[in-house]
């Protein structure tokens, strides 16, 4: 909304205001005449307007209340129900605690009252539930647990925190102003987190933030929340009415703009403000939503010094001062561009520096140097005199300079992160994404360059190589093929966190960015051949995973760690035909995803693992000829993916992992015989393949399983006796397999695959009786076989199954005598 369009809806929501509201629809339709946007955006505050009064005080969506005389639930599924602790924006809150007996733990549940269900208020629901399970921090109360109960009532469960209210805990405990910087600090980092993540919150006020009992602020509801990768067209635009809390929304909120980061940037300004000033930034006599409208969109906040007296005054005047005013800028462009930013500016202001927020004159930056180092001053003050004005344009030399480049490392790291994930998902994206984080790598190596050793900065590089890597050529993501060039990066990067995290053994993060970097290098050093490398740098990270989980039990992310490992090292086992070994490392890998589905009951990543845990030991079940046990755990996963694919239509992942699930299950089917059901599952499998194969070329994931499913439907029908038909669908994997490996030349097993498929050929032609044909097919594939043979990935399997070719190939020769 434009600011003369703004000025358009206010001149006509006063006079319609004005109006008896019997009489303002007529109104309405006079002052806007045949303009539907006009009309539409003065109906939606006329409607906020006769909510104000509950909306100033206790924000967000009303209605979700329990009605009168409405009773509790005794139990909400496995929970009983003990009290009501509170209403919001979407629903009533329970205290509640364990029905079954599992465990002893209370818990709040948040679900929708009967009363006030409509499809718009469930999508709501559903979507703050979702977004709640993308998010683990200790600075966010943390999902447990969700479900709709017995009449389809959705809830979810989240974590019980005993505490006061940001504003009623910093009066009761008396913070002073440090104390009171010190708690926003740490709002500020979880809501940079959830910005990370590409999440907004849309509500931050200080209703939202409990402090608990230790003095851990924590932050709550989601329910206006927004991703912002998806269509900023959100539901509550298209019902005409914006949701907010008037007291704490920024000025594009109030306006009914797209609003993403800059906002909830105001909205902490708000909080700033309210916590060190005690009001907020804006005096309204009438508590009209139109007079709120007019002073968060038209009037500059008063000072925050206005008011305050003595020492709290000289206090807040200047650093903070400017911070608030920064933060509660009209423009969102004059605004900190991140909480990070803010964040930084009250760090600078708590350690004594400038602050961006303040125009950096020769006597404010001196002014800081010096009460910086108040004790050294009398002994040095002859000599500061002296040198003061080449030290002071030195040092400010250095500031801009050290200020240029944190916004050079931000933006790179920016790119490389947030909007790389952002698209990742999406069909076509590759090339794209391999843009974007080879040049923020540039800028990060360069960097790294001008700054030496600093621990942070080689972070980023390490993780900019980690991610180069997985779009050059990870197998278990859409990638380019580029395997050589994967294995080089992930060597790097593995290389770099070791160092680190041998400087600081006890970071979590480092921890946990080292062991999956170190897992994806031992993967790719498999893939290329190294086997004895793999397994080496694989029973490294067990240890390492183990000795993470030791130390912290409950830490869900180490967990995660671990299986991943353990996951890693049942492969290598069946790579040996190790499968005795395997299988029960294989079955405790299982064990840990199903519990970290349990935690996070509707995070994708999680239930992917799992799906994925369920389809390994499938595999592994298969190759010891258990095949009721393996079509099982196939039958679990497809469930698990047919789910994620369905939440997620946009989304190439989890349509592709669904392939794997349908072409898993058609290959147990054939291996028990049932050859129509393998048939109806592999063609299945195909379609989803080609459907993501299509949507981004490059995608060599893609295209392999493709060819693998075209491959295995030929086999398929060989063995149903449609030997044409079996012909032309081997045809197309070959030229498929010969197009991969054109694409990836030292991928061994891309050359494999290209041997089997020539086999597959020959076996088809020798049947339809061409001999001739039959045998040069055997010779290509035999051929590729010796190359792979003198390179020594092969293992004992492969020995033998040449062993089988070359007989099979004998036969041949004998008939064509």
């Amino acid at each position: 909304m434009t600011g003369a369009r703004w000025s358009e809806v206010k001149a006509v929501l006063s006079s319609v205001l004005e109006t008896d509201p019997a009489g303002r629809a007529v109104r309405l339709g006079e002052l806007c005449g045949g303009d539907a946007e006009l009309r539409a955006s003065v109906e939606a505050l006329v409607a906020l307007e006769t909510r104000a009064g509950d909306l100033l005080n206790t924000g967000a969506a009303p209605g979700a209340a329990l009605r009168a005389g409405e009773a509790a639930p005794e139990a909400i599924g496995p929970y009983r129900v003990l009290r009501q602790i509170g209403r919001g924006g979407m629903g009533v809150v329970y205290l509640g605690a364990r029905a079954d007996g599992e465990y002893q733990k209370q818990v709040a549940i948040k679900l929708i009252t009967s009363g006030w269900r409509d499809a718009g208020l469930e999508r709501r629901f559903r979507r703050e539930r979702q977004i709640l399970a993308q998010l683990d921090h200790p600075g966010i109360a943390r999902l447990l647990d969700g479900g709709s109960t017995a009449d389809g009532q959705p809830y979810f469960v989240m974590e019980y925190i005993e505490g006061l209210g940001l504003l009623e805990y910093c009066a009761r405990h008396e913070l002073d102003i440090k104390q009171r910087l010190t708690l926003f600090l740490a709002v500020c980092d979880a809501v940079g987190y959830a910005h990370q993540r590409l999440i907004v919150h849309r509500d931050l006020k200080p209703g939202n933030i409990l402090v608990t009992t230790e003095g851990a602020p924590r932050l709550l509801d989601f329910g206006l929340a927004r991703v912002l990768e998806r269509d900023a067209a959100s539901e509550e635009a298209t019902q005409g009415i914006p949701l907010m809390t008037p007291a704490y929304a920024s000025p594009e909120q109030v306006r009914g703009e797209p609003d993403a980061v800059p906002g909830d940037v105001y909205s902490l300004g708000v909080i700033l403000y309210e916590l060190l000033a005690g009001r907020r930034p804006y005096e309204v006599k009438t508590g009209s939503l139109l007079e709120m409208a007019r002073a968060i969109c038209e009037q500059e906040p008063a000072p925050l010094s206005q008011g305050a007296s003595g020492s709290l005054a000289r206090r807040l005047v200047g650093d903070l001062e400017n911070i608030a005013a920064k933060a509660l800028a009209k423009d969102a462009c004059r605004r900190y561009p991140s909480v990070g930013e803010l964040a930084a500016d009250l760090r600078r202001h708590l350690e004594g520096r400038p602050v961006h927020a303040r125009t950096a004159t020769f006597g404010y930056r001196v002014g800081k140097a010096l009460r910086r180092h108040r004790v050294a001053i009398p002994a040095a003050a002859l000599a500061a005199v002296l040198v003061l004005g080449f030290a002071g344009a030195t040092w400010w030399e250095a500031r801009r300079a050290e200020r240029r480049f944190q916004q050079v490392r931000s933006l790179a790291s920016s790119v490389m992160f947030e909007l790389h994930d952002s698209i990742q998902r999406l069909p076509g994206s590759i090339t794209a994404r391999e843009l974007l984080v080879r040049r923020a790598l540039e800028y990060l190596e360069s960097l790294s360059r001008e700054a030496g050793d600093r621990p942070d900065l080689q972070r980023d590089v390490a993780l900019g190589y980690a991610r180069i890597a997985e779009v050059e050529g990870f197998m278990g993501e859409s990638n380019l093929g580029r395997v050589q060039a994967s294995l080089a990066s992930y060597r790097k990067a593995e290389a770099m966190l070791d160092r680190l995290v041998r400087r600081t053994p006890a970071d979590p993060r480092l921890r946990h960015e080292y062991n999956e970097v170190a897992n994806r290098l031992a993967g790719q050093l498999s893939s290329t051949g190294d086997l004895n490398s793999a397994k080496e740098l694989t029973r490294k990270n067990v240890a390492f995973a183990e000795a993470s989980v030791q130390a912290d039990q409950g830490n869900t992310t180490a967990l995660g760690d671990l299986s991943a490992t353990l996951s890693a090292l049942a492969d290598l086992y069946a790579d040996q035909q190790r499968y005795a070994d395997a299988i029960p490392v294989r079955q405790r890998v299982e064990q840990l995803t199903a519990k970290l589905a349990e935690l996070r009951p509707e995070s994708d990543e999680t239930r992917r693992n799992l799906a994925l845990a369920r389809k390994r030991l499938g595999a592994l079940y298969g190759v010891m000829k258990r095949y009721e046990e393996c079509r099982a755990e196939y039958e679990q996963a497809r469930a698990i993916d047919e789910q994620r694919a369905a939440a997620s239509p946009m989304e190439s992942r989890a349509a592709l992992d669904l392939s794997y699930d349908y072409s898993d299950l058609g290959w147990v089917a054939a291996r028990m015989q049932h050859y129509p059901e393998a048939l109806s599952a592999h063609r299945r499998a195909l379609a989803l393949r080609t459907a993501a194969a299509q949507a981004d070329p490059k995608d060599r994931r893609a295209a392999s399983a493709v060819a693998s499913s075209t491959n295995r439907i030929g086999a398929l029908l060989h063995k149903m006796g449609d030997l044409p038909g079996s012909l032309e669908m081997l045809g197309r994997a070959l030229a498929l397999r010969e197009e991969l490996v054109k694409r990836a030349a030292s991928d061994w097993q891309a050359a494999r695959e290209l041997a089997d498929a020539h086999i597959d050929i020959a076996e088809t032609l020798a049947d339809m009786k061409n001999p001739a044909r039959a045998i040069a097919e055997f010779e290509r594939g035999r051929a590729i076989y010796g190359e792979l043979s003198a390179r020594g990935v092969l293992g004992p399997a492969d020995a033998r199954f040449m062993r089988e070719v070359e007989a099979e190939e004998a036969k041949v020769r004998l008939v064509a005598r």
